[in-house]
C-alpha cells in the first residue's frame, strides 16, 4: 500500500447484477439471525434520548449456497483489483455479515482496526476464546462495503482527514485500508434505512506470519484459500 492517500479509497461499482442486489436485499430483510450491534463497542455512541446508538448486524449463513456463491463471485472481484493495486494476495474472511441502518441511526469517527497489521505480532497466550475459532476482526487489512440500496437521506459515509462525502449508489463497493490514517464515519439516517454489507480483507502475508500455527480459523482460510 502507498502512504496515506485518498487514492487508496477506492471505489467500484458494476460488480454485481442488479438480480444478485435484490437477493441480498431480500436476504438480510427476511434472516431471523439478527444481532444488535454497537457499531463503535465499548465506545459507543447515543441518540438524543441517551441510549446507545444499535444498528442490526445480519449472519450470512454459509450453508445457503445460493447467497454464497454470489457474495463469493463479488469477493472474487474485488480481490482481483486489491492484488493488481497493492501487490499482494488478499483473502476475505468468510464470516460475513450485513448492516441494517434505521432512522437516527448513525457511527461517529473510527478507524476498523488501529494497528499496522504488517507489523502485528497477535500475543497468543493471551488469546479470548473466539480468537481461535475466529479471525480477529482487528487483524483485517482492508474493509469493502457493499451498498445495497439507496433510497434513504442522510447516513452518508465521510472520511474526514481528506474531506471527503460519499453517498454511495446502490451496487457502489468502498474499500479502503482499516488503520487509523482513514478514519470514516457515518452520517446520521435522516429517513429510510440503509442496508450494506462488510468484507473484511487479510493480506495472506499477515496471517501467515503472524498467528496461523496456533488460530484455527486463520490456518483453515490460509491453507483452503
Amino acid at each position: 500500500m502507498s502512504v496515506a492517500s485518498i487514492d487508496n479509497i477506492i471505489i467500484n461499482n458494476n460488480l454485481l447484477l442488479s438480480s444478485d442486489i435484490q437477493k441480498l436485499l431480500l436476504y438480510i430483510k427476511e434472516s431471523n439471525i439478527i444481532q444488535d450491534l454497537l457499531p463503535n463497542g465499548d465506545d459507543c455512541d447515543f441518540y438524543e434520548d441517551g441510549t446507545p446508538v444499535k444498528i442490526k448486524s445480519i449472519f450470512f449463513n454459509p450453508s445457503d449456497k445460493d447467497i454464497y456463491f454470489i457474495i463469493d463471485n463479488l469477493a472474487k472481484s474485488i480481490r482481483e483489483k486489491l492484488d493488481f493495486k497493492y501487490g499482494q494476495r488478499f483473502l476475505y474472511d468468510p464470516r460475513i455479515w450485513g448492516r441494517v441502518w434505521s432512522e437516527g441511526d448513525y457511527q461517529s469517527p473510527h478507524s476498523d482496526s488501529e494497528y499496522n497489521n504488517s507489523e502485528l505480532s497477535l500475543d497468543l497466550d493471551n488469546l479470548r476464546p473466539s480468537w481461535n475459532s475466529d479471525i480477529p476482526r482487528f487483524l483485517a487489512d482492508y474493509s469493502s462495503l457493499v451498498y445495497l440500496n439507496d433510497d434513504y437521506e442522510g447516513g452518508e459515509l465521510v472520511f474526514p482527514e481528506y474531506n471527503l462525502k460519499l453517498k454511495p449508489k446502490t451496487g457502489d463497493i468502498i474499500t479502503f485500508p482499516t488503520n487509523a490514517m482513514y478514519l470514516h464515519a457515518v452520517n446520521k439516517i435522516n429517513s429510510g434505512t440503509r442496508y450494506n454489507i462488510l468484507l473484511k480483507w487479510y493480506r495472506k502475508t499477515t496471517l501467515i506470519s503472524n498467528v496461523m500455527p496456533k488460530n484455527a480459523a486463520i490456518k483453515d482460510l490460509v491453507e483452503t484459500s
